[in-house]
């Protein structure tokens, strides 16, 4: 998977449990874990979606200060 597809992975599983969040609760949880708050997950997703930013963040840094070559064979 590129880092750019698993930034737009990455965020959509953000948006989806934001909008879990939005209707059931920060508190609430899903019927089969019920050990994992709505809140936890929250959070994992959005650390998920920061490490995925980062990597994304150096292969465009490779991009802007690199040759079309040297992008290719990263």
């Amino acid at each position: 998977m590129t880092d750019l597809n698993q930034v737009i992975e990455e965020c959509a599983e953000l948006i989806k449990i934001l909008c879990k969040v939005r209707r059931f609760g920060w508190f609430s949880y899903h019927p089969r874990y019920p050990e994992k708050l709505n809140i936890d997950r929250v959070q994992e997703e959005m650390l998920d979606v920061e490490e995925a930013i980062e990597k994304l963040r150096k292969e465009v840094s490779v991009i802007c200060g690199g040759t079309r070559e040297e992008y290719e064979s990263w």
